[in-house]
């Protein structure tokens, strides 16, 4: 063994460990080289040799992976681990070694693909991997290392063609690939080669030289490049790559007439939201790992979309000389680091889109460059700085999306020589300064988002100018000023968000002339004033929120004429007067937040024909008398704040049963009668349940857990019950033949097999009745149409026979039948036109007969098209 010190401080240089035909080692001694003996591992800690220039350990009989921390050596010039045992693959951290002259890695036990960074490695002039299990390409960027002399690779599994690049290697003198799997031809430009192997190859020289010709191994070595480094062996389809097919019939791959590659699309749906939808794939391709820069060497590529994967690293700047790209997709990847100034000379660039990455640094100016750009999405990043006003120049842009970042500064005006953009969102960043009103001008202009960032001053009155506007989002700053009546001239206008910032005065009543606006938010500012009963004119409006204001006066009764109304919130302000009765109307509201005010009177017995509600919050008012029995008709009530009224009487006993109250504050008994709406114990509702058990067959159910047990009811598979122990749920069918249900999952049959009991019509609290996938026979049971809370009925696919009971018509507030995929025949009754809450409505698979009553044409889901069958006349 030797080791050598050519310092005066004593740091080591050169580590030879090996022998001379065996005999005691001298530095200079002359023989072949033999083992000296060593086994097990490389230590890590030769790591730490950091002014190591040769380590020589050939010849021995060591095991294991070579240690990624021999790449901290970076003043190494000679490496050779020749004729060990090593295994594992080969680490990329030995390209990092940009010092290095000479590499033996031969006869080894080496497996995997050759590392591409070896092709960083300027200095190296010999590199030796034969006789290892190396397996895919030889990688093009070989061709990169000018001072390669000597490149032997032979006795491998190495696969595809000769890289062109090697041709690049002018200093090269002998070339060795034989006893590998390569195809292909031997570029004619490596005849010159003074020492090869090419005549045990079996290859042809190709005979082509044509510039285009090179150009397509170009490509295909850039492919082979893209997928060693996004581990192309792990993606979810990876069809034909690698092989000799033709690039166009690499998955994801398009290519021209020319065999060129202009198109590269490995992304998922999910990845391009909304204005950048893209049919085609809905799942993403598993790349991982990094760009690689010979992605640049795609000369015609003109769109590259690799949207929705892992891929993480930096951009890399050479993609800027794709003078070609009309299209470039990264969303939806880990992608750190700047966005590189090169992208500003893809000048034919029609859609870019980062968003969603953890890119930072600056906006780059030379973005203004691409005057083609109609799509830039950078949002959901980590960029800061402001925002360049040389955007301003990208005139056709359609689609500006900077929204989810750290930008600071104000919007620059010149953002409003945008004429064309329709979409401009700039919403959660840390902008400061005016919304300018020259966004007046901004003709096209559809959605204006600036939520969440810390803009004054206050609203333009020119924003009324913008004839399509179809949503202003401006909530979450620190506007002032009043609601201008002009936001009135946008009829297009679905949604005006405008809470959260300080806004003061009344709120005007011409907003009432927006014929379809849907969502109306003002809250937490400093409105005053009484609410408009012009708000009542709206016939789509779903939400209202007013709360968190200085609101005086009464509930306009106007507002129980909002039919599609699903959220109503006017806490926090100093209304008064009664709840208006025309309340028990909205029909579809969901919640209802009057809490902190000053409201007088009863509680309205009408708002328990809200049967969609599921927030009641009227607490903190001055509300008087008993609270209705009506609101235990409320089946998806979830939350009821009654507290610091002045409310007497005793509390509903079906009210026990909602899961979040301050009924134990309002210090008033429960009522010792039951509603009826609860009408029923758990008991009937067990005696149903073993019905059903013993009339399909239970003992042999794919599922059966805890069924004819003493567990509670909610512990038996496939059973939801609420907090009284009643029956809610019923699910019996399995997610892709696997317990417990929920999950997800394709559903498949848990093994019922016989006839539905009439029973179950007992189970009055059921809402949702699913016993679809099985093997249930015989008719369905009238009985069903007892079941006034059902919200869900699905006994498809099985092979149900009979006629659909009209009793099902009886189910008032039922919103989803599945019928299909039976045996079921007759006629559709026309009391099912009676369900005037009915959503969805699938009966096709039967072998139905006469017409279609005409209300079910009003259902939103349905299959009636497909019956063959007309409307009723």
């Amino acid at each position: 063994m030797v080791w050598r010190n050519h310092q005066r401080d004593g740091r080591v240089t050169e580590l030879h460990l090996y022998t001379f035909d065996g005999s005691k080692p001298w530095y200079d001694m002359n023989g072949s080289h033999t083992g000296n003996g060593l086994v097990g591992s490389i230590p890590r800690e030769l790591g730490n040799l950091t002014e190591l220039e040769t380590l020589d350990l050939e010849s021995n009989q060591l095991t294991g992976p070579i240690p990624r921390e021999l790449g901290n050596l970076v003043s190494l010039h000679r490496l050779d681990l020749r004729g060990n045992w090593l295994a594992g693959p080969m680490p990329d951290e030995l390209g990092t070694l940009y010092s290095l002259e000479y590499l033996d890695l031969g006869y080894n036990r080496f497996t995997g693909p050759i590392p591409m960074r070896l092709g960083n490695i300027d200095n190296l002039a010999y590199l030796e991997l034969s006789g290892n299990q190396l397996t895919g390409p030889i990688p093009a960027e070989l061709g990169n290392i000018a001072d390669l002399r000597n490149l032997r690779l032979l006795n491998n599994q190495l696969t595809g063609p000769i890289p062109l690049d090697l041709a690049n290697l002018s200093n090269l003198r002998s070339l060795y690939l034989s006893n590998n799997q390569l195809t292909g031809c031997i570029p004619s430009e490596l005849q010159d080669v003074l020492f090869n192997d090419f005549m045990q190859l079996g290859m042809p020289f190709c005979q082509f030289e044509l510039a285009e010709n090179g150009a397509t191994t170009a490509d295909r070595n850039a492919l082979i490049a893209l997928f060693n480094a996004t581990g192309g062996p792990d993606w979810t389809d990876n069809t034909n790559w690698l092989s000799d097919r033709p690039l166009d019939e690499w998955y994801g791959v398009t290519a021209n007439a020319n065999g060129r590659v202009i198109a590269l699309k490995l992304y998922s749906q999910d990845s391009l939201p909304s204005p950048f939808s893209l049919p085609g794939e809905t799942n993403g391709s598993g790349l991982t790992g990094y760009l690689p820069p010979e992605l640049a060497n795609l000369s015609k590529l003109e769109r590259l979309e690799l949207g929705g994967n892992g891929l993480t690293g930096t951009i890399p700047p050479e993609l800027g000389n794709l003078a070609n790209l009309r299209t470039l997709y990264l969303s939806n990847n880990k992608l750190n680091g700047s966005i590189p100034t090169e992208l500003g000379n893809l000048t034919n660039l029609k859609q870019l889109s980062l968003q969603t990455n953890q890119l930072s640094g600056p906006i780059p100016s030379e973005v203004s460059n691409l005057h083609d750009l109609k799509d830039l999405n950078l949002s959901n990043n980590q960029l800061s700085g402001p925002i360049p006003p040389e955007l301003g120049s990208l005139a056709d842009v359609e689609n500006l999306v900077l929204s989810g970042n750290q930008l600071t500064g104000p919007i620059p005006t010149e953002l409003s020589n945008l004429t064309k953009v329709k979409w401009l969102f700039l919403g959660n960043n840390r902008l400061t300064g005016p919304v300018p009103p020259e966004f007046g001008n901004l003709y096209n202009l559809k959605n204006l988002n600036l939520s969440n960032n810390q803009l004054t001053g206050s609203i333009p009155q020119e924003l009324g100018n913008l004839p399509n506007l179809d949503h202003l989002v401006i909530h979450g700053n620190q506007l002032t000023g009043s609601i201008p009546p002009e936001l009135s001239n946008l009829l297009k206008l679905g949604g005006l968000y405008l809470g959260d910032n300080r806004l003061t005065g009344a709120i005007p009543p011409e907003l009432g002339n927006l014929p379809n606006l849907s969502n109306l938010s003002l809250y937490a500012n400093q409105l005053t004033g009484p609410i408009p009963p012009e708000l009542g004119r709206f016939p789509n409006l779903n939400s209202i929120y007013l709360f968190g204001n200085q609101l005086t006066g009464p509930i306009p009764p106007e507002l129980g004429s909002l039919s599609s109304l699903s959220i109503l919130s006017l806490g926090g302000n100093q209304l008064t007067g009664p709840i208006p009765t025309e309340f028990g109307k909205l029909f579809n509201l969901r919640e209802l937040s009057l809490n902190v005010n000053q409201l007088t009177g009863p509680i309205p017995p009408g708002l328990g024909n809200l049967a969609y509600l599921e927030s009641l919050n009227l607490s903190w008012n001055e509300l008087t008398g008993s609270i209705p029995a009506e609101l235990g008709n409320l089946p998806y009530l979830e939350q009821l704040h009654l507290s610091n009224n002045l409310l007497t009487g005793c509390i509903p006993g079906s009210l026990r049963s909602v899961e979040r109250s301050d009924l134990t504050q309002l210090g008033l008994p429960f009522c010792q009668s039951v509603f009826t709406g609860t009408s029923g114990d758990t008991d009937t509702d067990r005696d149903a349940l073993i019905a059903l058990y013993h009339a399909t067959d239970g003992p042999n159910w794919v599922f059966n857990t805890n069924w004819l047990s003493n567990r509670p009811l909610g512990e038996w598979y496939g059973v939801t019950t609420d907090s009284n122990g009643r029956v809610t749920e019923l699910h019996l069918y399995t997610l892709n033949g696997n317990e417990p249900y929920p999950g997800n999952g394709s559903h498949t049959s848990n093994g019922l097999a016989g006839s539905i009991p009439p029973e179950l019509g007992d189970i009055a609290n059921l809402r949702t009745l699913q016993l679809a996938y099985n093997q249930l026979t015989g008719p369905i049971p009238p009985e069903l149409g007892n079941l006034a809370y059902l919200r869900e009925l699905s006994v498809s696919n099985n092979q149900l026979t009979g006629a659909i009971p009209p009793e099902l018509g009886d189910i008032t507030y039922l919103e989803s039948l599945f019928l299909h995929r039976n045996e079921l025949t007759g006629s559709i009754p026309p009391e099912l036109g009676n369900l005037s809450y009915l959503r969805v409505l699938w009966l096709g698979g039967n072998r139905l007969t006469g017409c279609v009553p005409i209300p079910l044409q009003e259902v939103e889901n349905n299959d009636l098209d497909g019956l063959g069958l007309p409307f009723c006349q």
